[in-house]
């Protein structure tokens, strides 16, 4: 994530939500999102999510996203 430079530019939030034992991390918007899912086996994943993806009206820059099925996460092109 880029760090804040200007007396006006503030960092993203940081958005989780925890469900079903596991984690989703969420931060930035969909030209710089990081999106991270803590499973409940322990495992941690950053996600690499297509950025068409991202936009608005489709899944965006949530910490849901992280959590739904690796399926669901593929380009849909």
């Amino acid at each position: 994530m880029p760090k804040p430079t200007g007396e006006r530019e503030i960092a993203f939030e940081p958005s989780v939500i925890v469900q079903d034992q596991q984690i989703g991390f969420a931060m930035g918007d969909v030209d710089d999102c990081l999106l991270v899912a803590r499973r409940a086996s322990g495992a941690v994943e950053v996600l690499n999510v297509p950025r068409v993806l991202l936009q608005p009206g489709e899944l965006g820059c949530l910490p849901d996203t992280a959590l739904r099925p690796a399926d669901q996460l593929r380009s849909p092109h």
